[in-house]
């Protein structure tokens, strides 16, 4: 499209404002609530709802399903950090017997047979 053609597309429009200012009330009440539903606990809801009146009355109209998810979402990222300090320990423990089996050599032997001990009783 030649560069005439689009500057005469775009005068008419100059009745149309260039910046409108967009608000939480502006949005669907399904939106709203889905915005509500992704936080991620229950002082971030809290803040949500008393600093905007299209929040406060997103969750007015669905206050029991917007508290069980958000508490979901606070509960599965407590249990990620419980996670990843499980696997931290793990790792720890995985590095500090690999050096002391490159140390001791027969202690990896000795590790390795009392597992299959146990595996074995546990059977």
């Amino acid at each position: 499209m030649p560069a005439q053609e689009s500057s005469d597309m775009l005068s008419n429009h100059d009745d149309l404002p260039l910046t409108t200012t967009p608000t939480f009330g502006g949005l669907p009440m399904d939106v709203r609530d889905l915005l509500l539903r992704m936080l991620p606990d229950e002082e971030t809801l809290k803040a949500a709802v008393l600093s905007c009146k299209a929040f406060h009355d997103a969750y007015k109209s669905r206050k029991e399903s917007i508290d069980k998810e958000v508490l979901d979402n606070r509960k599965a990222f407590e249990q990620r950090i419980e996670h990843r300090k499980i696997i931290q320990n793990l790792l720890s423990t995985l590095d500090a017997l690999r050096r002391l089996s490159m140390r001791y050599p027969e202690t990896e032997r000795e590790l390795e047979r009392r597992l299959n001990l146990r595996m074995e009783a546990e059977l």
